[in-house]
Protein backbone atom coordinates (compact mmCIF):
# COMPACT_ATOMS: atom_id res chain seq x y z
CA UNK A 1 0.00 0.00 0.00
CA UNK A 2 1.10 3.57 -0.75
CA UNK A 3 -0.58 5.64 1.98
CA UNK A 4 -0.21 9.40 1.93
CA UNK A 5 -1.82 12.30 3.77
CA UNK A 6 -3.48 14.84 1.45
CA UNK A 7 -2.16 18.35 2.07
CA UNK A 8 -4.36 20.65 -0.05
CA UNK A 9 -7.08 20.88 -2.69
CA UNK A 10 -6.53 21.87 -6.33
CA UNK A 11 -9.05 23.99 -8.27
CA UNK A 12 -10.01 20.94 -10.32
CA UNK A 13 -11.09 19.06 -7.17
CA UNK A 14 -8.07 16.78 -6.80
CA UNK A 15 -6.14 16.40 -3.60
CA UNK A 16 -2.53 17.62 -3.50
CA UNK A 17 0.39 15.86 -1.81
CA UNK A 18 3.26 18.33 -1.70
CA UNK A 19 5.96 15.67 -1.42
CA UNK A 20 4.24 12.66 -2.87
CA UNK A 21 5.25 9.97 -5.32
CA UNK A 22 8.93 10.28 -6.28
CA UNK A 23 9.05 13.26 -3.88
CA UNK A 24 7.11 15.29 -6.45
CA UNK A 25 3.91 17.28 -6.02
CA UNK A 26 1.20 14.70 -6.68
CA UNK A 27 -2.39 15.38 -7.71
CA UNK A 28 -4.79 12.68 -6.48
CA UNK A 29 -8.34 12.22 -7.76
CA UNK A 30 -10.89 11.12 -5.18
CA UNK A 31 -9.19 12.57 -2.10
CA UNK A 32 -9.62 15.68 0.04
CA UNK A 33 -7.27 17.62 2.34
CA UNK A 34 -6.69 15.77 5.59
CA UNK A 35 -7.52 12.34 4.13
CA UNK A 36 -5.07 9.50 4.54
CA UNK A 37 -5.41 7.61 1.28
CA UNK A 38 -3.99 4.58 -0.45
CA UNK A 39 -3.14 5.84 -3.91
CA UNK A 40 -1.92 4.46 -7.23
CA UNK A 41 0.26 6.26 -9.79
CA UNK A 42 -1.38 7.11 -13.10
CA UNK A 43 1.23 9.30 -14.80
CA UNK A 44 4.64 10.66 -13.86
CA UNK A 45 5.61 14.00 -15.40
CA UNK A 46 8.84 15.94 -15.12
CA UNK A 47 7.76 18.11 -12.20
CA UNK A 48 4.63 16.40 -10.84
CA UNK A 49 2.70 13.15 -10.71
CA UNK A 50 -0.94 12.20 -11.15
CA UNK A 51 -2.56 9.48 -9.08
CA UNK A 52 -5.94 8.07 -8.13
CA UNK A 53 -7.35 6.99 -4.80
CA UNK A 54 -7.67 3.28 -4.22
CA UNK A 55 -9.21 3.69 -0.77
CA UNK A 56 -9.59 6.26 1.99
CA UNK A 57 -7.77 4.73 4.95
CA UNK A 58 -8.67 7.57 7.33
CA UNK A 59 -11.14 10.27 6.24
CA UNK A 60 -10.33 13.88 7.05
CA UNK A 61 -12.07 15.31 10.13
CA UNK A 62 -15.36 16.96 9.25
CA UNK A 63 -15.88 15.06 5.99
CA UNK A 64 -18.92 12.86 5.47
CA UNK A 65 -20.15 9.97 3.39
CA UNK A 66 -21.25 11.08 -0.10
CA UNK A 67 -24.98 10.94 -0.73
CA UNK A 68 -24.45 9.47 -4.22
CA UNK A 69 -23.58 5.78 -4.55
CA UNK A 70 -21.49 6.54 -7.67
CA UNK A 71 -19.38 9.33 -6.15
CA UNK A 72 -16.18 7.28 -6.08
CA UNK A 73 -16.48 6.31 -9.76
CA UNK A 74 -18.03 9.26 -11.57
CA UNK A 75 -15.58 11.96 -10.52
CA UNK A 76 -18.08 14.71 -11.25
CA UNK A 77 -18.88 15.59 -7.64
CA UNK A 78 -15.37 15.78 -6.24
CA UNK A 79 -16.43 17.90 -3.24
CA UNK A 80 -19.49 15.90 -2.18
CA UNK A 81 -17.78 14.63 0.98
CA UNK A 82 -17.36 18.21 2.19
CA UNK A 83 -20.15 20.00 4.09
CA UNK A 84 -21.60 22.72 1.89
CA UNK A 85 -20.09 25.55 3.93
CA UNK A 86 -16.66 23.98 3.40
CA UNK A 87 -17.33 23.69 -0.34
CA UNK A 88 -18.08 27.42 -0.49
CA UNK A 89 -14.93 28.22 1.48
CA UNK A 90 -12.86 26.13 -0.94
CA UNK A 91 -14.32 27.85 -3.99
CA UNK A 92 -13.77 31.27 -2.47
CA UNK A 93 -10.16 30.17 -2.02
CA UNK A 94 -9.85 29.06 -5.65
CA UNK A 95 -10.84 32.53 -6.90
CA UNK A 96 -8.58 34.28 -4.35
CA UNK A 97 -5.61 32.11 -5.29
CA UNK A 98 -6.12 32.71 -9.03
CA UNK A 99 -6.35 36.48 -8.58
CA UNK A 100 -3.24 36.61 -6.39
CA UNK A 101 -1.06 34.02 -8.13
CA UNK A 102 -2.06 34.39 -11.79
CA UNK A 103 -3.52 37.89 -11.66
CA UNK A 104 -0.71 39.26 -9.44
CA UNK A 105 -3.21 41.24 -7.32
CA UNK A 106 -1.85 41.46 -3.78
CA UNK A 107 -5.17 42.15 -2.02
CA UNK A 108 -7.98 41.31 -4.46
CA UNK A 109 -11.33 43.02 -3.71
CA UNK A 110 -13.05 39.67 -3.28
CA UNK A 111 -16.65 39.68 -2.07
CA UNK A 112 -18.23 36.72 -0.21
CA UNK A 113 -19.38 33.89 -2.44
CA UNK A 114 -23.07 33.59 -3.26
CA UNK A 115 -24.34 30.12 -2.36
CA UNK A 116 -26.60 28.09 -4.62
CA UNK A 117 -30.15 28.18 -3.16
CA UNK A 118 -30.33 24.40 -3.63
CA UNK A 119 -27.45 21.92 -3.53
CA UNK A 120 -29.09 18.81 -5.01
CA UNK A 121 -31.57 18.23 -7.85
CA UNK A 122 -30.31 21.54 -9.24
CA UNK A 123 -29.30 20.71 -12.82
CA UNK A 124 -31.80 21.29 -15.61
CA UNK A 125 -29.37 19.88 -18.20
CA UNK A 126 -27.14 16.82 -18.27
CA UNK A 127 -24.90 15.46 -21.04
CA UNK A 128 -24.63 11.67 -20.93
CA UNK A 129 -22.41 9.32 -22.92
CA UNK A 130 -23.21 5.96 -24.46
CA UNK A 131 -20.84 3.06 -23.83
CA UNK A 132 -20.93 -0.58 -24.98
CA UNK A 133 -20.45 -3.33 -22.43
CA UNK A 134 -20.53 -6.98 -23.47
CA UNK A 135 -24.24 -7.44 -24.19
CA UNK A 136 -25.65 -4.04 -23.17
CA UNK A 137 -25.41 -0.37 -24.04
CA UNK A 138 -25.17 1.90 -21.02
CA UNK A 139 -26.01 5.61 -20.78
CA UNK A 140 -24.39 7.60 -18.03
CA UNK A 141 -21.68 9.95 -16.78
CA UNK A 142 -18.10 9.53 -17.90
CA UNK A 143 -16.07 7.66 -15.32
CA UNK A 144 -13.09 9.59 -13.98
CA UNK A 145 -10.10 9.28 -16.35
CA UNK A 146 -11.91 6.73 -18.50
CA UNK A 147 -14.15 6.40 -21.56
CA UNK A 148 -16.44 4.09 -19.57
CA UNK A 149 -19.63 5.39 -17.95
CA UNK A 150 -21.37 5.07 -14.61
CA UNK A 151 -25.18 4.97 -14.31
CA UNK A 152 -26.95 8.32 -14.09
CA UNK A 153 -30.29 7.17 -12.68
CA UNK A 154 -29.30 7.84 -9.05
CA UNK A 155 -27.41 11.09 -9.65
CA UNK A 156 -28.50 13.50 -6.91
CA UNK A 157 -27.80 16.59 -9.05
CA UNK A 158 -30.43 15.84 -11.68
CA UNK A 159 -33.87 17.39 -11.55
CA UNK A 160 -36.72 15.15 -10.48
CA UNK A 161 -37.71 12.45 -13.02
CA UNK A 162 -34.53 12.86 -15.11
CA UNK A 163 -33.06 9.62 -13.74
CA UNK A 164 -36.17 7.62 -14.60
CA UNK A 165 -36.07 9.01 -18.11
CA UNK A 166 -32.40 8.02 -18.48
CA UNK A 167 -33.34 4.42 -17.63
CA UNK A 168 -36.12 4.44 -20.20
CA UNK A 169 -33.81 5.75 -22.95
CA UNK A 170 -31.20 3.12 -22.10
CA UNK A 171 -33.79 0.33 -22.35
CA UNK A 172 -35.09 1.61 -25.68
CA UNK A 173 -31.67 1.90 -27.39
CA UNK A 174 -30.84 -1.63 -26.26
CA UNK A 175 -34.10 -2.99 -27.61
CA UNK A 176 -33.43 -1.24 -30.94
CA UNK A 177 -29.99 -2.85 -31.32
CA UNK A 178 -27.97 0.31 -31.98
CA UNK A 179 -24.17 0.39 -32.05
CA UNK A 180 -21.91 2.67 -30.02
CA UNK A 181 -19.12 4.91 -31.23
CA UNK A 182 -16.22 4.74 -28.78
CA UNK A 183 -12.77 6.35 -28.58
CA UNK A 184 -9.68 4.22 -28.71
CA UNK A 185 -7.97 3.85 -25.36
CA UNK A 186 -4.94 6.11 -25.08
CA UNK A 187 -5.84 8.05 -28.20
CA UNK A 188 -7.90 11.09 -29.13
CA UNK A 189 -8.94 9.40 -32.35
CA UNK A 190 -11.98 7.14 -32.64
CA UNK A 191 -12.55 3.64 -33.82
CA UNK A 192 -15.80 2.09 -34.88
CA UNK A 193 -17.34 -0.99 -33.39
CA UNK A 194 -20.60 -2.86 -32.94
CA UNK A 195 -21.71 -4.68 -29.86
CA UNK A 196 -21.55 -8.07 -31.52
CA UNK A 197 -19.06 -8.39 -34.36
CA UNK A 198 -16.68 -5.47 -33.83
CA UNK A 199 -17.22 -4.41 -37.43
CA UNK A 200 -19.12 -1.56 -38.99
CA UNK A 201 -19.53 2.03 -37.89
CA UNK A 202 -20.60 2.79 -34.34
CA UNK A 203 -23.55 5.17 -34.16
CA UNK A 204 -24.59 6.49 -30.72
CA UNK A 205 -22.35 9.05 -28.98
CA UNK A 206 -24.25 11.17 -26.45
CA UNK A 207 -27.73 11.96 -25.20
CA UNK A 208 -28.45 15.34 -23.65
CA UNK A 209 -31.46 15.81 -21.37
CA UNK A 210 -32.82 19.29 -20.67
CA UNK A 211 -35.84 20.61 -18.86
CA UNK A 212 -37.53 23.92 -19.57
CA UNK A 213 -40.83 25.61 -20.26
CA UNK A 214 -42.85 24.85 -23.39
CA UNK A 215 -43.45 28.10 -25.33
CA UNK A 216 -47.06 29.05 -25.94
CA UNK A 217 -48.58 31.82 -28.07
CA UNK A 218 -48.40 34.47 -25.34
CA UNK A 219 -44.84 33.71 -24.22
CA UNK A 220 -43.62 33.73 -27.83
CA UNK A 221 -44.75 37.33 -28.07
CA UNK A 222 -43.56 38.63 -24.70
CA UNK A 223 -40.68 37.71 -22.40
CA UNK A 224 -42.77 39.00 -19.49
CA UNK A 225 -45.10 35.99 -19.80
CA UNK A 226 -43.97 32.60 -18.50
CA UNK A 227 -45.86 29.51 -19.67
CA UNK A 228 -46.89 26.97 -17.05
CA UNK A 229 -45.98 23.72 -18.78
CA UNK A 230 -42.55 22.28 -17.93
CA UNK A 231 -41.18 19.37 -19.96
CA UNK A 232 -38.04 17.56 -21.11
CA UNK A 233 -36.10 17.78 -24.37
CA UNK A 234 -33.82 14.92 -25.49
CA UNK A 235 -30.98 15.54 -27.94
CA UNK A 236 -29.27 12.48 -29.42
CA UNK A 237 -25.79 13.06 -30.84
CA UNK A 238 -24.55 10.37 -33.19
CA UNK A 239 -21.94 9.71 -35.82
CA UNK A 240 -23.13 10.05 -39.44
CA UNK A 241 -25.47 7.12 -39.78
CA UNK A 242 -26.98 5.00 -42.49
CA UNK A 243 -30.54 5.57 -43.61
CA UNK A 244 -31.56 2.53 -41.58
CA UNK A 245 -29.92 3.91 -38.42
CA UNK A 246 -31.50 7.31 -38.86
CA UNK A 247 -34.92 5.77 -39.44
CA UNK A 248 -34.50 3.55 -36.38
CA UNK A 249 -33.68 6.57 -34.21
CA UNK A 250 -36.71 8.42 -35.59
CA UNK A 251 -38.89 5.45 -34.61
CA UNK A 252 -37.32 5.44 -31.16
CA UNK A 253 -38.06 9.17 -30.82
CA UNK A 254 -41.69 8.52 -31.72
CA UNK A 255 -41.88 5.75 -29.10
CA UNK A 256 -40.46 8.09 -26.45
CA UNK A 257 -42.94 10.85 -27.25
CA UNK A 258 -45.91 8.47 -27.23
CA UNK A 259 -44.96 6.65 -24.03
CA UNK A 260 -43.49 9.52 -21.99
CA UNK A 261 -45.82 12.52 -21.76
CA UNK A 262 -43.20 14.44 -19.76
CA UNK A 263 -41.02 14.61 -22.92
CA UNK A 264 -41.87 17.52 -25.21
CA UNK A 265 -39.41 16.95 -28.06
CA UNK A 266 -36.61 14.72 -29.32
CA UNK A 267 -33.78 15.98 -31.54
CA UNK A 268 -31.19 14.08 -33.57
CA UNK A 269 -27.89 15.72 -34.47
CA UNK A 270 -24.82 14.24 -36.16
CA UNK A 271 -21.14 14.92 -35.66
CA UNK A 272 -18.55 13.60 -38.11
CA UNK A 273 -15.51 15.13 -36.38
CA UNK A 274 -13.39 12.65 -34.47
CA UNK A 275 -13.40 14.41 -31.12
CA UNK A 276 -15.19 14.34 -27.78
CA UNK A 277 -17.30 17.47 -28.19
CA UNK A 278 -20.98 17.18 -27.33
CA UNK A 279 -22.07 19.43 -30.16
CA UNK A 280 -23.84 18.51 -33.37
CA UNK A 281 -22.62 19.62 -36.78
CA UNK A 282 -25.84 18.75 -38.60
CA UNK A 283 -29.44 18.46 -37.39
CA UNK A 284 -31.26 15.45 -38.79
CA UNK A 285 -34.66 15.97 -37.17
CA UNK A 286 -36.50 17.76 -34.38
CA UNK A 287 -39.71 16.00 -33.39
CA UNK A 288 -42.28 17.28 -30.89
CA UNK A 289 -45.42 15.74 -29.44
CA UNK A 290 -48.21 15.24 -32.00
CA UNK A 291 -50.39 17.99 -30.50
CA UNK A 292 -47.66 20.69 -30.72
CA UNK A 293 -47.47 22.73 -33.91
CA UNK A 294 -44.55 25.04 -33.05
CA UNK A 295 -40.80 24.63 -33.44
CA UNK A 296 -39.86 21.42 -31.55
CA UNK A 297 -36.34 22.66 -30.75
CA UNK A 298 -37.55 25.91 -29.19
CA UNK A 299 -37.59 25.99 -25.40
CA UNK A 300 -38.04 28.77 -22.87
CA UNK A 301 -35.73 29.28 -19.88
CA UNK A 302 -36.71 31.59 -16.99
CA UNK A 303 -34.25 34.17 -15.67
CA UNK A 304 -35.10 36.86 -13.12
CA UNK A 305 -38.79 36.40 -13.85
CA UNK A 306 -38.43 36.77 -17.62
CA UNK A 307 -38.49 34.04 -20.26
CA UNK A 308 -35.60 33.57 -22.70
CA UNK A 309 -36.15 31.57 -25.87
CA UNK A 310 -33.29 29.25 -26.74
CA UNK A 311 -32.63 26.34 -29.06
CA UNK A 312 -32.59 23.10 -27.08
CA UNK A 313 -29.04 22.34 -28.25
CA UNK A 314 -27.64 25.76 -27.29
CA UNK A 315 -26.10 26.94 -24.03
CA UNK A 316 -28.04 28.28 -21.09
CA UNK A 317 -27.13 28.15 -17.39
CA UNK A 318 -27.95 24.74 -15.89
CA UNK A 319 -28.81 25.86 -12.34
CA UNK A 320 -31.82 28.15 -12.69
CA UNK A 321 -31.94 29.46 -9.12
CA UNK A 322 -28.21 30.20 -8.94
CA UNK A 323 -28.40 31.73 -12.43
CA UNK A 324 -30.79 34.32 -11.01
CA UNK A 325 -28.14 35.28 -8.45
CA UNK A 326 -25.42 35.55 -11.09
CA UNK A 327 -27.60 37.56 -13.46
CA UNK A 328 -28.68 39.95 -10.70
CA UNK A 329 -25.06 40.46 -9.64
CA UNK A 330 -23.96 41.26 -13.19
CA UNK A 331 -26.96 43.47 -13.94
CA UNK A 332 -26.27 45.46 -10.79
CA UNK A 333 -22.85 46.44 -12.13
CA UNK A 334 -24.18 47.70 -15.47
CA UNK A 335 -25.14 51.36 -15.80
CA UNK A 336 -27.59 52.95 -18.23
CA UNK A 337 -24.78 53.83 -20.66
CA UNK A 338 -24.41 52.13 -24.09
CA UNK A 339 -23.42 48.46 -23.65
CA UNK A 340 -21.53 45.99 -25.81
CA UNK A 341 -22.45 42.38 -24.89
CA UNK A 342 -19.61 40.02 -25.85
CA UNK A 343 -20.24 36.26 -25.98
CA UNK A 344 -23.88 37.18 -25.46
CA UNK A 345 -25.51 33.79 -26.08
CA UNK A 346 -29.28 34.18 -26.32
CA UNK A 347 -29.03 37.66 -24.80
CA UNK A 348 -29.00 36.77 -21.12
CA UNK A 349 -28.35 38.57 -18.86
CA UNK A 350 -27.38 41.62 -20.97
CA UNK A 351 -30.91 42.28 -22.20
CA UNK A 352 -32.12 42.42 -18.59
CA UNK A 353 -29.85 45.30 -17.62
CA UNK A 354 -30.75 48.98 -17.53
CA UNK A 355 -28.19 49.71 -20.25
CA UNK A 356 -28.84 51.06 -23.69
CA UNK A 357 -28.10 47.77 -25.47
CA UNK A 358 -25.87 48.78 -28.38
CA UNK A 359 -24.77 45.39 -29.74
CA UNK A 360 -24.37 41.72 -28.93
CA UNK A 361 -21.76 39.35 -30.40
CA UNK A 362 -21.85 35.55 -30.25
CA UNK A 363 -20.17 32.83 -32.31
CA UNK A 364 -23.28 30.63 -32.52
CA UNK A 365 -25.65 31.73 -35.28
CA UNK A 366 -28.57 29.89 -33.66
CA UNK A 367 -27.96 31.70 -30.36
CA UNK A 368 -27.89 35.04 -32.16
CA UNK A 369 -31.20 34.19 -33.83
CA UNK A 370 -32.63 33.60 -30.36
CA UNK A 371 -31.07 36.81 -29.01
CA UNK A 372 -32.83 38.81 -31.72
CA UNK A 373 -36.16 37.21 -30.78
CA UNK A 374 -35.56 37.82 -27.08
CA UNK A 375 -34.70 41.48 -27.63
CA UNK A 376 -37.94 41.95 -29.55
CA UNK A 377 -39.94 40.13 -26.84
CA UNK A 378 -38.38 42.40 -24.20
CA UNK A 379 -39.16 45.51 -26.23
CA UNK A 380 -35.51 46.38 -26.82
CA UNK A 381 -33.86 47.62 -29.97
CA UNK A 382 -30.51 45.92 -30.42
CA UNK A 383 -28.02 44.89 -33.09
CA UNK A 384 -26.57 41.39 -33.03
CA UNK A 385 -23.65 39.85 -34.90
CA UNK A 386 -22.86 36.15 -35.31
CA UNK A 387 -19.23 35.14 -35.67
CA UNK A 388 -15.79 35.22 -34.12
CA UNK A 389 -15.75 38.10 -31.62
CA UNK A 390 -12.40 39.57 -32.70
CA UNK A 391 -13.27 39.48 -36.40
CA UNK A 392 -16.69 41.03 -35.81
CA UNK A 393 -15.18 43.81 -33.69
CA UNK A 394 -12.55 44.52 -36.34
CA UNK A 395 -15.06 44.45 -39.17
CA UNK A 396 -17.48 46.82 -37.48
CA UNK A 397 -14.86 49.01 -35.82
CA UNK A 398 -15.38 48.93 -32.08
CA UNK A 399 -15.22 52.73 -31.81
CA UNK A 400 -18.14 53.11 -34.23
CA UNK A 401 -20.34 51.16 -31.81
CA UNK A 402 -19.98 54.05 -29.34
CA UNK A 403 -20.09 51.89 -26.22
CA UNK A 404 -18.79 52.93 -22.82
CA UNK A 405 -19.18 49.58 -21.04
CA UNK A 406 -18.68 45.97 -22.01
CA UNK A 407 -20.35 42.86 -20.58
CA UNK A 408 -18.53 39.64 -21.45
CA UNK A 409 -19.15 35.99 -20.62
CA UNK A 410 -16.45 34.03 -22.50
CA UNK A 411 -15.96 30.24 -22.49
CA UNK A 412 -13.56 28.51 -20.08
CA UNK A 413 -10.57 29.47 -22.22
CA UNK A 414 -11.24 33.13 -21.45
CA UNK A 415 -11.16 36.02 -23.89
CA UNK A 416 -9.24 35.81 -27.15
CA UNK A 417 -6.02 37.86 -26.99
CA UNK A 418 -7.19 39.82 -30.04
CA UNK A 419 -10.39 40.79 -28.23
CA UNK A 420 -8.42 41.95 -25.18
CA UNK A 421 -6.17 44.05 -27.43
CA UNK A 422 -9.18 45.65 -29.09
CA UNK A 423 -10.75 46.46 -25.71
CA UNK A 424 -7.46 47.90 -24.46
CA UNK A 425 -7.24 50.09 -27.56
CA UNK A 426 -10.84 51.31 -27.30
CA UNK A 427 -10.77 51.68 -23.50
CA UNK A 428 -14.44 51.48 -22.48
CA UNK A 429 -15.15 52.97 -19.06
CA UNK A 430 -15.91 49.59 -17.50
CA UNK A 431 -15.81 45.86 -18.20
CA UNK A 432 -18.19 43.49 -16.41
CA UNK A 433 -16.56 40.07 -16.72
CA UNK A 434 -18.51 36.86 -16.04
CA UNK A 435 -16.17 33.88 -15.81
CA UNK A 436 -16.44 30.12 -15.30
CA UNK A 437 -12.68 29.69 -14.90
CA UNK A 438 -10.82 31.66 -12.20
CA UNK A 439 -7.41 31.06 -13.81
CA UNK A 440 -8.26 32.44 -17.27
CA UNK A 441 -10.20 35.25 -15.60
CA UNK A 442 -7.11 36.22 -13.60
CA UNK A 443 -4.91 35.94 -16.69
CA UNK A 444 -7.15 38.32 -18.65
CA UNK A 445 -7.35 40.78 -15.75
CA UNK A 446 -3.56 40.80 -15.55
CA UNK A 447 -3.30 41.59 -19.28
CA UNK A 448 -5.80 44.44 -18.86
CA UNK A 449 -4.09 45.68 -15.67
CA UNK A 450 -2.15 48.59 -17.24
CA UNK A 451 -5.44 50.22 -18.27
CA UNK A 452 -7.94 48.77 -15.77
CA UNK A 453 -8.25 48.24 -12.04
CA UNK A 454 -10.26 45.38 -10.53
CA UNK A 455 -13.00 47.02 -8.45
CA UNK A 456 -14.79 43.88 -7.24
CA UNK A 457 -14.95 40.12 -7.74
CA UNK A 458 -17.93 38.06 -6.62
CA UNK A 459 -17.78 34.23 -6.74
CA UNK A 460 -21.10 32.48 -7.41
CA UNK A 461 -21.68 28.78 -6.78
CA UNK A 462 -23.51 27.49 -9.83
CA UNK A 463 -22.34 23.89 -9.42
CA UNK A 464 -22.71 22.50 -5.87
CA UNK A 465 -20.72 19.34 -5.04
CA UNK A 466 -18.20 20.13 -7.80
CA UNK A 467 -15.05 22.30 -7.79
CA UNK A 468 -16.41 24.60 -10.52
CA UNK A 469 -17.10 28.21 -9.59
CA UNK A 470 -18.36 31.25 -11.51
CA UNK A 471 -17.28 34.83 -10.86
CA UNK A 472 -18.65 38.26 -11.68
CA UNK A 473 -16.04 41.01 -11.79
CA UNK A 474 -16.06 44.74 -12.37
CA UNK A 475 -13.05 46.39 -13.99
CA UNK A 476 -12.84 50.16 -14.20
CA UNK A 477 -10.65 52.16 -16.57
CA UNK A 478 -7.83 53.97 -14.86
CA UNK A 479 -8.12 57.73 -15.04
Amino acid sequence: MAIYRIDALSPDGRGIIRRGIEEKTTFVSGALPGDEADIALLRAHKNFCEARTLSIVQPAPGTMEPTCSHAGLCGGCALMRLPYTAQLEAKQGFVHEALTRTGKIANPPLLPILASPIQTACRNRVQLAFAARADRIQLGMRMAQSHDVVPAKNCCLLEQDMGRLVEAVEDLVNAAGFTVYSPEEGSRSFKTQTRASGKGRGFLRFCQLRSGLVPDADSLKSAHVLPKKRAFWLIFLTSPGTRQERDALARLATDILLSHPEVHAVLHEERASQDMLVRGEKRIFAMARPDYTGDPALMLMPLLGKGFLTDAADFFQVNAQAADLLAAEAAGLVTDAPLLDLYCGAGAPGLLTQAEYAAGIEYSASSIAMARKNAQRLGKTATFYAGDAARVLQAHELRSLKVSQVLCDPPRAGMDARVINLLAAHKPDSIIYISCNPVTLARDIRILHPDYVLVSARPVDMFPQTPHVESVCLLSRRS
